[in-house]
């Protein structure tokens, strides 16, 4: 295990990190509800929460990608961004 000190300044004790990964934008199983929900806490303790971004936001699935993923996109890679 690895501690990580932080350089946060500020009027709270402590921060919250909201870790978020494995999303996939543009999956047609994308839970927006759970993103949304997410983003709004971080916004409303705006001065006291940190996102770290774990990977697979999006959906890149290609035709040669291991798996179906690419067949259940409902979203073009491009209007993802």
């Amino acid at each position: 295990m690895k501690q990580i000190n932080s350089r946060y300044i500020g009027k709270y004790k402590s921060v919250y990190l909201l870790f978020i990964g494995d999303t996939h934008l543009g999956n047609k199983y994308f839970n927006k509800k759970y993103l949304d929900e997410a983003l709004l806490f971080a916004k409303r303790n705006r001065d006291r929460t940190r996102i770290l971004l774990m990977g697979d936001i999006i959906e890149a699935a290609t035709k040669t990608s291991v798996g179906r993923a690419v067949y259940d996109e409902f979203l073009l890679p491009l209007h993802r961004l």
